[in-house]
């Protein structure tokens, strides 16, 4: 118990987690209005649209 709060006073910890999560909460929030903005804006199927974002994440890995 120890190690882990001394791991949790270390400042730089907190920066990392903070980073991931802020760029977790864009991605997931970019990938969930992805599909609607093909179907709504650019005229796709909804089939199509999410194919398309299936492809993204294919990419992103």
């Amino acid at each position: 118990m120890e190690a882990i709060r001394r791991v949790l006073t270390v400042r730089d910890v907190w920066l990392v987690a903070l980073c991931q999560l802020l760029f977790w909460g864009g991605w997931f929030g970019v990938i969930g209005d992805v599909p609607t903005y093909f179907v709504t804006v650019q005229g796709m199927t909804p089939t199509a649209a999410g194919v398309m974002t299936s492809i993204i994440l294919w990419a992103y890995m």
